[in-house]
């Protein structure tokens, strides 16, 4: 059976599943089996015997054996380097052509077994009563092998395994391959096998591919070496030596990452993925073992996406739910079946099984139209989508418009009405315009991302030209969660004055703007005609203000980089004088300030001017069609972001005389729906012409890829492009 890697752990955790409940005569075992140091074994004649077997030219061959033979070597004995020797088997670790020959080589081992199933000599594990027969599954040198528990299969596993070895060089570690069997095998059947085997006999495989195959509901225990690899992680970092921009990165990008490989084909339970995500948490607060600190913004908001004010931190368990909706075990797809729903949209083609009201059709954008009509007539209730079709093909407006409101008949005017000669109704995913189901789109769909509206102070935030610590700091204030003696206060510590002015509150503004020792600072970097301005607005008012003005002194300095830098550096110089008794404020504060500001300037365009791409110009004209071919030139056009689309074209001749020509207002797409119109309107005209040979041009990739077949395109042109094809 060739599967992907992860569908070869669902396949395996099935397997597992159905031998730990088999009843019945038939008893059935599990051998995985483990090769030892299968690189270093391999015979160079049978690889030479594999790549002329599989086909390759004698000259590619001849090179790939050089690559293999010509290699030299040395050890290392009682601290002295042997002289250079040649090796007589094995393949390199970490070439890049070993794992490509290994696979071609292990599979041989894989046409013995399949050889051995069709001359019934193997008997394989039935999975269900009308399922497929499991003999064995291979990826790489991770192999598991399946049988009828008898002394006579035993036999026949072995003879192939000791022919395979025989052939290849390869050595099966008796000590570490383990067998497991069916709960319907006797005890003596199983003592018998194991002796004949030489395998050791568990209740529990371990891991297959680095997933457990657990056969059952899965335990804390079965998972506790996510814990440690997580514990490992974090006892190698002192989280007090790394900022907290250093911190939240390797949680994000390292921390995180270490449970998603698991969580492909089990529910991991949820104790483990809180205990994961308490230590993130702790982590990227800087909590100690005997101190906790203050974590300045809750977990739940930290898991939001950043243009919602989070920092893109992952939901475990939601994680785990979208790795599942990517390819699952049977038992979780009930669990699972509403956001797959939720997430669906149907590509329309003969609609004879697509619900007006009830199914996703209109668009992806567009939600079920049960959802948005306060009642539905009883008698149109059980329509389907080609029941709004009249009799030459068309949409029946007259009809739509008495049940559905404009601006939604807008956009069904860019789908092509259902025809009994098209294709099949399609099921695509919202989540990408490619109609594809990805893990990124599943777990925006778990969490409601998908439907949030932006907000444009979080973006501005995140587009400051400046480094991410100060971005974050600006993240922080915007919270409103710095530690300043106010908040301290509150919190039940110490005064809430300000230590430079002593009788003020020292709140955010205060210590960030209206302080003496910042005032100064702002009014060297304001331009004078936005210093009144500057110094009234309230907290949130201040920041948008200063996140969307230019408010500088200076032309040539951004404000928005100004301002964060200036703002970073005000709270830190503040933080050094409360803790740090010999810290003395730099002079002239406002120049350390725009000096930051300009280095990290003169980085980003060094750094822009090494990874920039050369661009070549190409002059573009209308070029004649060959002879007795015509030529279509099309475009379509979208107004704006909620604005109406159209399409346009023209079809010439040889010599570039105008056969026809064509302009329709579309309604309410996507350019790429109204390009893709364009095309299609163009091969009608030229069809009804009888016109044969036709050349497209268009100015899309995407539209071009899609109608030759290269990629998909956009899941909403998708009937568009079908039509295409069948009429071109």
């Amino acid at each position: 059976m060739k599967t992907l890697w992860h569908e070869n752990i669902v396949v395996a955790q099935e397997l597992v599943h159905s031998i730990r409940k088999m009843r019945g005569w038939k008893g059935y075992f599990i051998i995985k089996v483990d090769l030892s140091k299968a690189y270093d074994h391999m015979k160079w004649s049978f690889v030479h015997h594999i790549l002329q077997e599989f086909g390759l030219p004698n000259v590619l061959t001849n090179l790939i054996m050089s690559c293999l033979s010509t290699v030299v070597t040395n050890v290392k004995w009682n601290g002295q380097r042997s002289s250079m020797f040649p090796p007589k088997c094995g393949l390199c670790q970490g070439d890049s052509l070993s794992p490509y020959i290994f696979v071609l080589y292990v599979d041989k081992l894989s046409h013995l077994i399949s050889k051995a199933v069709e001359d019934g000599v193997w008997k394989p594990v039935k999975m269900g009563r009308n399922g497929s027969l499991i003999s064995h599954l291979m990826f790489a040198d991770d192999l598991i092998l399946c049988g009828q528990a008898n002394l006579e299969q035993m036999e026949v596993v072995k003879d192939i395994l000791y022919n395979f070895c025989d052939m290849s060089g390869q050595m099966v570690s008796a000590e570490k391959t383990r067998i497991y069997f069916s709960k319907n095998v006797n005890s003596q059947t199983r003592r018998d096998l194991v002796s004949r085997s030489g395998f050791f006999e568990v209740s529990m495989l371990g891991s297959y591919l680095g997933i457990p195959l657990l056969g059952k509901s899965p335990r804390q225990r079965d998972f506790q070496h996510l814990l440690n690899k997580v514990e490992d992680k974090l006892t190698a970092w002192k989280a007090k030596q790394l900022s907290l921009v250093g911190r939240i990165i390797l949680a994000k990008f390292l921390i995180q990452a270490i449970p998603v490989h698991s969580m492909i084909s089990p529910y991991i339970p949820a104790s483990v993925l809180k205990k994961i995500e308490k230590a993130e948490r702790s982590f990227v607060w800087g909590d100690q073992q005997s101190k906790r600190e203050f974590h300045a913004v809750g977990w739940q908001t930290l898991m939001k996406p950043k243009d919602e004010g989070g920092l893109a931190m992952r939901n475990l368990q939601s994680m785990n739910l979208a790795c599942l909706m990517k390819i699952s075990l049977w038992k979780a797809i009930v669990a699972l079946w509403p956001y797959l729903v939720d997430g669906e949209y149907w590509a329309v083609g003969k609609s004879d099984s697509v619900s007006v009201w009830y199914d996703r059709w209109i668009s992806a954008d567009i939600i079920k139209l049960s959802n948005v009509m306060q009642v539905i007539p009883d008698h149109v209730a059980n329509y389907k989508v080609n029941d709004m079709v009249k009799q030459d093909g068309q949409w029946d407006f007259e009809l739509l418009s008495l049940l559905i409101p404009q601006d939604i008949i807008k956009c069904i005017k860019a789908i092509i009405p259902p025809r009994d000669n098209a294709d099949d109704d399609r099921r695509l995913w919202t989540g990408n315009k490619l109609g594809e189901y990805f893990v990124a789109s599943g777990y925006n769909q778990v969490n409601g991302f998908q439907n949030l509206s932006q907000s444009h102070i979080w973006n501005k935030i995140w587009k400051i030209k400046a480094p991410e610590r100060i971005k974050v700091f600006i993240w922080q204030v915007t919270h409103e969660r710095l530690l300043t003696n106010s908040c301290i206060a509150h919190r039940g510590n110490g005064q809430a004055s300000c230590h430079h002015c002593v009788i003020l509150e020292e709140n955010i503004l205060h210590v960030l703007r209206d302080c003496p020792l910042a005032n100064l600072v702002w009014l060297h970097l304001l331009d004078q005609s936005n210093v009144a301005n500057f110094f009234y607005p309230d907290l949130m008012e201040w920041i948008d203000m200063n996140l969307s003005r230019d408010l500088n002194a200076t032309s040539k300095d951004d404000w928005q980089s100004v301002w964060a830098q200036g703002c970073y550096f005000l709270w830190y110089w503040r933080n050094q004088q409360v803790h740090n008794s010999s810290f003395v404020r730099p002079f002239r504060l406002w120049e350390s300030i725009l000096q930051n500001c300009r280095n990290y300037k003169i980085l980003m365009v060094h750094m822009d001017s090494s990874q920039v791409v050369s661009k070549k110009q190409i002059m573009i004209k209308w070029m004649p069609p060959d002879q007795r071919w015509y030529k279509l030139n099309s475009d379509g056009l979208k107004v704006g972001d909620s604005g109406g689309t159209g399409y346009g074209g023209l079809i010439r001749d040889e010599n570039g005389r105008w056969v026809v020509g064509f302009v329709r207002n579309l309604g309410i797409a996507s350019a790429y729906v109204a390009k893709s119109w364009g095309v299609l309107e163009g091969v009608t005209l030229a069809r009804q012409r009888g016109i044969d040979f036709l050349e497209i041009n268009v100015d899309s990739k995407v539209v071009a890829d899609g109608l030759k077949g290269d990629k998909q395109g956009c899941l909403e042109g998708w009937t568009i492009v079908g039509a295409i094809r069948k009429d071109g």
